[in-house]
């Protein structure tokens, strides 16, 4: 009886999953960086952040998109290893020095960034691992040995 409970409840859910809403593509894992997964969210966004830096994304591959976001989880990694990650107030305080500089303040600032399609978090984040990197370096600079950049 029992096994004719667990076949049918099997037969049922293989005969409902084809109903299931199937996952958005431009959502998928693209690459796994550090046990971090790395989307093609992730690519469009970099993409977009190039594009308001000023970068010419038409000449960039997306593989070259994808290598950059991966530098950025390694950056992120090898700063964390080494104690020198970027903290919150770090990163806010980095975003107001680059509002300021544009002649608004950090607010205004994350509203362009989201009107020209970059996430906030995903802003931080880049923020964070060039912060966090530019202290691994400082570190290497120190002591070699300990830094494998």
């Amino acid at each position: 009886m029992n096994n004719i409970l667990k076949t049918a409840a099997l037969v049922i859910a293989l005969a409902v999953l084809p109903l299931a809403p199937a996952m958005p593509q431009n959502k998928g894992v693209i690459v796994v960086a550090n046990d971090l997964p790395i989307t093609d969210y992730d690519i469009t966004q970099k993409m977009n952040l190039l594009k308001v830096l000023g970068s010419d994304t038409s000449r960039m591959s997306r593989k070259e998109i994808l290598q950059s976001l991966i530098n950025d989880v390694v950056k992120l990694a090898e700063a964390k290893r080494l104690n020198a990650s970027a903290t919150t107030g770090d990163v806010t305080g980095q975003i107001e020095r680059i509002a300021k500089n544009l002649k608004m303040d950090g607010d205004g600032l994350i509203s362009k960034l989201k009107e020209r399609g970059v996430a906030p978090e995903f802003f931080r984040r880049y923020v964070a691992a060039q912060i966090g990197f530019n202290r691994v370096i400082g570190i290497s600079k120190k002591q070699p040995e300990k830094a494998v950049v």
